[in-house]
């Protein structure tokens, strides 16, 4: 059996490290996204051969998790790369993990990198995915085309600021720590 893990549309690493179970919900999404957009592409272009969809759409998945892993990979790089300029990390990196529209240097960014994994989208899919069909060249840049506008990954633009936890934890007091801190004098 030829087992295969998958990844790809909705897809921000660091939602996934915080939030394991969205793993599921991302893989489901993608698919289905995935599948729209292909089955889109057909009507729309009148293709007759329907059986592009079931020769291409695990192909259209993987590359298009490959292409968001390299988008994520280099948000990520970036990232490390300019922490070290006080500047940089106030109007690039930290915007960038928090919200990065906070920041025009973050938001650029952040679009760049998904500008970069929609060609990464584009390019696998056109050159890959299409490769052992019977499209004519031009019907595989529109699906390769569409594919990349719409599943480009756009989530990397969610700020992650709602989702963490801004209020340290409160200290409990209890009668024991009160006692070995010397903090009461009933101990």
């Amino acid at each position: 059996m030829n087992r295969e893990t998958f990844y790809n549309v909705i897809f921000p690493v660091w939602l996934l490290l915080l939030f394991p179970p969205l793993i599921f919900a991302t893989i489901i999404g993608n698919f289905i996204v995935d599948s729209l957009v292909i089955l889109f592409c057909i009507w729309l272009l009148k293709i007759s051969d329907k059986s592009v969809y079931r020769k291409v759409i695990w192909k259209v998945w993987i590359f298009g998790f490959l292409a968001d892993i390299l988008g994520s990979l280099l948000l990520l790089g970036g990232a490390y790369l300019f922490d070290f300029n006080s500047f940089l990390y106030e109007h690039l990196v930290n915007p960038l993990y928090l919200n990065p529209s906070d920041s025009f240097l973050s938001l650029a960014f952040c679009l760049f990198t998904i500008v970069v994994s929609g060609l990464c989208i584009y390019f696998f899919n056109k050159k890959y995915s299409f490769e052992k069909t019977n499209l004519k060249e031009y019907e595989k840049k529109k699906i390769a085309f569409l594919l990349a506008i719409i599943t480009a990954p756009y989530m990397f633009l969610i700020p992650l600021e709602p989702f963490l936890d801004q209020n340290p934890p409160l200290e409990i007091a209890s009668p024991v720590s009160e006692c070995v801190n010397g903090e009461s004098s009933n101990c």
